[in-house]
C-alpha cells in the first residue's frame, strides 16, 4: 500500500508535528514499506491454531495485590510538592 504525502501531512497534523519535505518523503517510504509487510502477514493463514499456541497463553503474569501500610504517612505527604487536607495535590490531567 502506497502512502501519499497528503496522508503523512494529515498524520503529522494529528500528532501536532511539523515535518520538513525530506521528512515527509522519508515517512512516506517507511510507512509504505511497513504497510506492505503487514499486508503480507495478513495473507498468511494459520492452518492449525493449536500448534501455534504457546505455554505463554496459559500462564498468569499478574502478581497478587498486597496492601502494605506505610509506617508514617504524614512524612510521605510532606515530601510532596503540594499537599491539601492530607492528600497529595497534583496538576489536572488534560
Amino acid at each position: 500500500m502506497k502512502i501519499t504525502a497528503q496522508q503523512i501531512k494529515h498524520l503529522a497534523k494529528l500528532g501536532r508535528l511539523e515535518l520538513k519535505t525530506e521528512e515527509i518523503k522519508q515517512y512516506q517510504k517507511d510507512l509504505s514499506e511497513i504497510l506492505a509487510y503487514v499486508s503480507k502477514l495478513a495473507k498468511w493463514q494459520l492452518l492449525d491454531k493449536d500448534s501455534q499456541s504457546s505455554d505463554l497463553e496459559s500462564r498468569d503474569f499478574l502478581r497478587e495485590d498486597k496492601v502494605n501500610q506505610y509506617q508514617n504517612p504524614d512524612d510521605l505527604i510532606k515530601q510532596a510538592p503540594l499537599e491539601q487536607d492530607r492528600f497529595i495535590k497534583v496538576n489536572a490531567v488534560k
